[in-house]
């Protein structure tokens, strides 16, 4: 049985050794902007990956621990 391993986990974690994307210096880069939902629309797809770097980035400020805390406060 073979196990497949998603790209950006796979590119962040195993290859950068990063606990997130957040913390590459390349982000956005071409692999983070590919991954979106096949069922939007352009604009939907590019508004969804600005989303995701953008709460990347707010962890990447906050630090994981205070970032988590104010996500599940929602």
């Amino acid at each position: 049985m073979k196990i497949s391993i998603c790209l950006l986990y796979d590119c962040c974690v195993n290859k950068n050794g990063l606990e997130y994307c957040g913390l590459c210096d390349e982000l956005p880069c071409q692999l983070f902007n590919s991954f979106y939902d096949p069922s939007l629309n352009l604009e939907e797809a590019k508004k969804s990956v600005n989303l995701r770097q953008n709460e990347l980035l707010k962890r990447k400020e906050l630090g994981t621990k205070k970032w988590l805390k104010i996500k599940s406060a929602k």
